[in-house]
């Protein structure tokens, strides 16, 4: 059973078991960015129970518990890791009333027991104390959304129509479903916009605005401007598919650099690549890694192209957690161009990028 007291070697997190606090967060930490969220838990209860009063730890600690739930109502494990999840979450926001990603986590618990009121709330407590927080403004135009769904499917079955068969004709069920659901389809659609301006290449928040923009065309004055919800549905729908395209794109150009047994590349060796680079940019220590005490040397495999600009940017060795924010950086260097005759050519190189703790 997942509830049951483990003993846990937490040897080859660090080197001893911590004795302190902080060294307890850093570990839960460590291992929620490994995504062993059981393992974190276990963490951070060590942290609550040394310092009780405070909220972060509270915090942390629900969040791991929220990261195991798999909402299975039926299981008695599940309901009690969802228990404990919203036990310390309720306690983080007790001692900081703003915390708001306490709020945030809690308005989704109660989303998922369909508690709209309770969930709507939360989520807009949350997204005032955090403008910038893009689960709050996700999850209350997912809220809002689907507290219109149930009239607006009502309203389509009695006008007899599918989804594809366009926007409700009927003026009267119109109005009345516009006066039922308008305001919180158009709160939906404002907070999922400012959930994409946060997160751009969020599909999650893309499927929750072409199903608002979609509902919203049935409480239109005209067909007419119904159709153009429509549209922007569909617009929401292909630029998700595009991103999902580009994603692969990606995906398959990190599995192999070069498919092309015609393109050669030059090896050059990192300390004369180096003397060659024109533009440096230094990396950004991502602050949750920063937090959790990873530091590090990250080797990459770089190709370079004729222009002297980094083109893949492979993962060899280091801290994978800090991976990202090394090739970030080193995807905005710049190199005078590898010559081979007097022609520049396509090279390849090491490239190393440490990260120091202060």
């Amino acid at each position: 059973m997942r509830l049951l007291v483990l003993l846990i070697v937490f040897a080859d997190a660090m080197a001893q078991t911590p004795t302190d606090f902080a060294g307890w967060i850093r570990l839960g930490l460590r291992e929620n960015l490994s995504g062993n969220y059981t393992q974190a838990a276990l963490a951070f209860e060590q942290a609550v129970a040394l310092q009780p009063s405070s909220g972060r730890a509270h915090f942390l600690l629900g969040e791991a518990y929220g990261m195991q739930h798999r909402r299975n109502f039926d299981d008695p494990d599940d309901l009690r890791i969802e228990e404990l999840a919203v036990q310390h979450l309720r306690r983080a926001l007790e001692i900081d009333r703003h915390n708001a990603k306490a709020m945030a986590w809690l308005g989704t618990f109660a989303s998922n027991r369909l508690q709209w009121d309770d969930s709507q709330k939360l989520y807009q407590a949350a997204a005032e104390a955090d403008p910038n927080s893009f689960m709050a403004w996700l999850g209350l135009g997912y809220v809002l959304e689907a507290r219109s769904r149930g009239a607006n499917r009502e309203a389509r079955k009695e006008a007899h129509l599918q989804y594809q068969d366009g926007p409700i004709r009927d003026p009267i069920l119109r109005a009345q479903l516009r006066s039922d659901v308008r305001t919180n389809l158009d709160a939906s659609i404002t907070a999922l916009e400012r959930a994409l301006r946060i997160e751009p290449s969020s599909h999650q928040a893309m499927s929750y605005l072409q199903s608002a923009f979609i509902c919203r065309a049935d409480t239109q004055e005209t067909v007419e401007q119904g159709d153009l919800d429509i549209a922007a549905a569909q617009q929401w729908h292909e630029r998700s598919q595009a991103l999902t395209r580009k994603e692969e794109e990606d995906r398959r150009a990190d599995i192999a650099i070069t498919t092309d047994p015609l393109i050669n590349y030059i090896w050059v060796r990192p300390e004369l690549v180096n003397r060659r680079k024109i533009h440096d940019v230094r990396p950004t220590y991502p602050e949750n890694v920063r937090e959790a005490g990873i530091e590090g040397t990250v080797r990459m495999l770089v190709s370079i192209d004729q222009e002297g600009r980094p083109t893949v940017i492979k993962y060899i060795s280091g801290p994978v957690v800090l991976f990202h924010a090394a090739a970030a950086a080193v995807n905005q260097w710049k190199y005078k161009p590898t010559l081979m005759k007097h022609k520049p050519v396509l090279s390849k190189t090491e490239v190393s990028v440490t990260f120091r703790l202060p």
